[in-house]
């Protein structure tokens, strides 16, 4: 396949928001595929505007929970009630929103959110 071949994807207006809401706070990293996942269960993910997708990505990544602090894991239930997890080939439908109103609160101008690794 050529990349004329490639047909444009036809992002919605709630998707189009979303990403220019990340574009302009966002400090980038990874620059995962235009979808942003509201929710899932198995292996069916639910994109903001409902559409579902099947994911083949194995999750490669991973969730911290610290030293079980109730507040912090009440939250992490509540969320994972709704998703468990995202992984690098997309953001959470909330993402964008997140950067904005974190760079609203502290005066910056964009953020990255960070992967890391750490060993034993």
């Amino acid at each position: 396949m050529t990349v004329s071949q490639i047909r444009p994807v036809r992002l919605s207006p709630e998707t189009t928001r979303l990403l220019e809401i990340d574009a302009q706070h966002s400090a980038g990293g990874v620059f995962p595929l235009p979808v942003l996942i509201k929710s899932s269960k198995g292996s069916i993910l639910k994109d903001v505007d409902g559409k579902e997708i099947i994911d083949f990505i194995c999750m490669l990544s991973a969730t911290n929970l610290g030293q079980c602090q109730p507040q912090l894991l009440k939250a992490v239930s509540d969320s994972m009630k709704t998703i468990t997890l995202t992984n690098i080939a997309t953001k959470v439908g909330d993402w964008a929103e997140l950067t904005r109103d974190m760079c609203q609160r502290f005066g910056d101008d964009k953020m990255v959110g960070m992967v890391y690794s750490q060993g034993a």
